[in-house]
């Protein structure tokens, strides 16, 4: 099969090839607006769309899958540096506002989720910071068992892998 538009030749089944000539050649920001409301509670723009397991706005750009508010920021405010994260006020991950949009890094990130009660883990705070000051006092598996968790979860505490904006 092959597309009038671009003459890509497909070997694919035939619903992707449909799917693709009919998006063959549209503006990807057209794609993207006839799928957004913006009269979403809070001033949320919802993203209409197919979306990631994990509930963010998903979209197929010149077939690459990229976040829809990543998109939206870099097509109405400015590009995205290596490490930047873009991240969510609302926290309502399928909303692509860039006024409810803010650029971090993982640390940010994980400051946002903890300061909004969103850090799913079985430690918490004032715990990590006891074991933090138990390092070289007790073994791993002393405090893993202490506390509940797996080794690995102390050894990436030690190496500062996990929970290093926690002083």
């Amino acid at each position: 099969m092959k597309c009038q538009h671009c003459q890509q030749i497909f070997t694919c089944n035939v619903g992707a090839f449909k799917t693709h000539v009919r998006f063959c050649g549209r503006d990807d920001a057209a794609l993207l607006w006839e799928r957004v409301d913006k009269n979403g509670s809070g001033g949320c723009w919802l993203w209409l769309g197919p979306q990631t397991t994990k509930g963010y706005a998903r979209l197929c750009l010149n077939r690459t899958y990229v976040k829809g508010h990543r998109y939206v920021y870099e097509l109405m405010v400015r590009k995205l540096q290596p490490g930047e994260w873009c991240l969510h006020k609302c926290d309502v991950r399928h909303c692509v506002n860039p006024a409810h949009l803010f650029i971090g890094d993982n640390d940010a990130n994980m400051a946002d989720k903890l300061a909004k009660g969103r850090i799913w883990s079985k430690l918490k705070p004032d715990e990590v910071r006891t074991i933090k000051s138990l390092l070289g006092k007790k073994t791993g598996v002393e405090l893993a068992g202490m506390f509940n968790v797996s080794q690995s979860a102390i050894s990436e505490i030690k190496k500062g892998k996990k929970w290093k904006h926690v002083q």
